[in-house]
């Protein structure tokens, strides 16, 4: 391959990819004129209230199914289960949209909408419940309503931590300390919700009425979404720039394109992007761990579009995105070590 096309390529990419983010709007734009604490409450009162909703059907969703609609414990303990498990794996396609396609804002928008909608129709459910009790109208009400609390559930979860990140400046010392700051009260909110819901909203649907707890999760959904769209016109808004899973996926079909090729001596040769100076603190350098992937870095000429300058990303990777995968593959160890706990 040409010395001087390979050395310019990720000179010119950068490039290109500058010129693409100039020409964006201003709403996809991440300036720090807006955000800050004082969209805070917005942000974390619309998860908290959604995990409120979520924990308090979680806890009594099998009494729920036993009692209204006549089913056994197994067949009740078999469905809570099902539905537990994919709600809780759900956020990773709620982050793969919110990444590639809708970005985190509009992500959490139709999210709230669908448990409003979800929370809105179990209400109903629990209303006419004498009316439809034993009907096959009364079971397709109720896995639509679990359908959707586990659409809206993945688009919460998944991006309300990182929009309220998004929110700071996390390239100066104070950014960084306010961006930690929220992680706390985050996770503070998040687990007053739960205790919420694992008590009073528990209460009212086991001693009051079903269509009492489910009705007060609505309204308190209702109220914490406009809330959130009141802020609006002080967020911080980062156009989707692809899911990290993609990127991911891209390094492995890569290297397992070039396993039969031989690295070169010396990493230099290596295919990488320059980076911005604000960008700088952020590289990561190559390392010998799992030293297969690095072969998705090695540039042959096959590697390159028809325009000669622009890289197929499923051919070749730069170590920047090698890395961040290696890192990945560090943490799974202890990530596994908490699936027993759960």
């Amino acid at each position: 391959m040409d010395l001087s096309v390979q050395v310019a390529s990720p000179l010119r990419l950068k490039e290109e990819i500058r010129s693409k983010s100039e020409d964006m709007s201003v709403s996809g734009k991440k300036t720090h004129t807006k955000g800050g604490w004082k969209i805070m409450p917005f942000i974390i009162g619309n998860e908290a209230c959604a995990n409120l909703a979520v924990t308090s059907l979680s806890a009594n969703l099998v009494v729920f199914l036993i009692t209204e609609f006549y089913m056994d414990l197994v067949t009740a303990a078999r469905i809570a289960t099902i539905w537990g498990g994919v709600n809780y794996l759900s956020p990773v396609v709620g982050a793969f949209i919110a990444d590639s396609y809708l970005g985190r804002f509009w992500t959490i928008v139709s999210a709230s909408v669908t448990y409003i909608l979800a929370l809105g129709l179990v209400t109903l459910i629990s209303l006419l419940l004498p009316t439809l009790r034993g009907s096959k109208v009364q079971l397709g009400l109720l896995y639509q309503f679990l359908v959707m609390m586990i659409v809206a559930s993945s688009g919460v979860k998944s991006s309300s931590i990182p929009f309220g990140a998004e929110q700071f400046d996390n390239k100066d010392a104070e950014g960084r300390k306010k961006q930690q700051s929220f992680f706390n009260w985050y996770y503070f909110a998040s687990t007053v919700s739960v205790m919420f819901g694992l008590t009073f909203l528990v209460y009212l649907q086991s001693n009051v009425n079903w269509s009492w707890g489910f009705g007060v999760a609505t309204v308190l959904m209702i109220i914490s979404t406009g809330f959130f769209l009141c802020g609006t016109k002080y967020y911080v808004f980062v156009s989707p720039g692809g899911s990290a899973l993609t990127g991911f996926v891209q390094v492995i079909v890569a290297s397992i394109r070039k396993r039969n090729l031989v690295l070169p001596s010396d990493s230099r040769e290596l295919f990488d992007l320059p980076l911005d100076k604000e960008e700088i603190d952020q590289k990561l350098c190559l390392t010998d761990q799992f030293k297969f992937l690095n072969k998705a870095a090695i540039s042959t000429k096959e590697d390159y579009m028809k325009n000669g300058s622009t890289p197929n990303p499923w051919r070749l990777c730069p170590v920047q995105k090698i890395e961040e995968l290696k890192s990945v593959i560090s943490v799974l160890p202890i990530w596994s070590a908490g699936i027993v706990v759960s």
